[in-house]
C-alpha cells in the first residue's frame, strides 16, 4: 500500500505548479506552498489484526514480543532522521505532537531536549519498561466512543488507556482480559485490533516505573520548549511553568 501511494506522489509531483499543494487519499504534495503544518511524532503500538473475521476474533496466542529495548530507540532514530529530511525540503512546522514515546521527539524539536540526551532517556526508559513493568498485560484498540470503551473495561482489571478520537480508544491491562475483551468486542460487532506491544502502557501495570523513571529524569536536563508542541499526557500546548519531568 505504501509502495502504490509512493508511485502515485512520484506521478504528481511533476504537476505541482509553485505554490500550490495538491491531494489525493493519503497524499499531500506541495511546491513551496504557503500554509501550517503540525508534525506528530509516533509512538508505538502498530494494529495486529488477527487473521479471520476483521473484528473482535481471537487474539495472537503472545502477547508482548516487542523488546522496548530494541524497538523504542529505532523508533526516536527514525523520528529525529524524519526531523533532518524535513529540515533540507525546509519544511517548517507550527506545531508538534507526540504520542506517547512520541513525545519525547516532540521536544527534541522544541528545544527541550538534545538528541542526545533524548536518545539516552529513551534508552534508559527502555529498560526501566523492560525491568519494572507488568508482563502478561496487553492493549487493544477499539472503533467506538468512550462509554462503550469504559463498559468494557468493567470487571476485567482493564482501563482506558489512550483516548485517540470520539471512535477510537485504547484499552490496557491483564491479556487474558484483552482476549475476553475482543471476544466480547466482536458479538457487538467493534472493530477491534491487539496492539504490538510489550506492556499494557499508560495503565497501573507501570506503576513500578515510577520511582526508577524519577532516578533516570533526575539526570536529564529539560529546558521550556521554544517551540510549540502539545502534550498527548495533559492534551494542551506545553507551557513554560509545566513540569516537563
Amino acid at each position: 500500500q505504501l509502495a502504490a501511494l509512493a508511485r502515485d506522489a512520484a506521478r504528481l509531483v511533476p504537476t505541482v505548479r509553485p505554490g500550490q499543494l495538491a491531494t489525493r487519499p493519503g497524499i499531500f504534495a506541495g511546491h513551496t506552498p504557503r500554509g501550517r503544518g503540525v508534525l506528530l511524532f509516533p509512538g508505538l503500538g502498530i494494529g495486529q489484526e488477527p487473521a479471520g473475521s476483521p473484528a473482535g476474533c481471537p487474539p495472537p496466542p503472545l502477547f508482548g514480543l516487542t523488546d522496548p529495548e530494541a524497538v523504542q530507540p529505532a523508533v526516536l532514530h527514525a523520528s529525529l532522521s524524519g526531523l533532518r529530511w524535513l529540515d533540507k525540503l525546509g519544511v517548517q512546522a507550527s506545531a508538534a505532537v507526540g504520542h506517547s514515546l512520541g513525545e519525547i521527539g516532540a521536544l527534541v524539536w522544541g528545544g527541550s531536549l538534545t538528541e542526545a540526551d533524548a536518545t539516552r532517556l529513551v534508552a534508559q526508559r527502555s529498560a526501566v519498561i523492560r525491568s519494572s513493568g507488568v508482563r502478561q498485560t496487553a492493549m487493544v484498540s477499539l472503533a467506538t466512543d468512550a462509554a462503550t470503551a469504559k463498559a468494557l473495561c468493567l470487571g476485567t482489571g482493564l482501563v482506558v488507556a489512550a483516548f485517540n478520537g470520539p471512535a477510537s480508544h485504547v484499552l490496557a491491562g491483564p491479556a487474558a482480559s484483552v482476549r475476553d475483551v475482543l471476544r466480547r468486542a466482536g458479538r457487538q460487532g467493534i472493530p477491534a485490533v491487539v496492539l504490538d506491544v510489550s506492556h499494557a502502557f499508560h495503565s497501573p501495570a507501570m506503576a513500578g516505573c515510577v520511582a526508577p523513571l524519577r532516578a533516570v529524569l533526575g539526570d536529564i536536563a529539560l529546558a521550556s520548549p521554544r517551540r510549540r508542541v502539545v502534550s498527548t499526557v495533559t492534551g494542551r500546548e506545553i507551557l513554560p511553568s509545566d513540569d516537563l519531568a
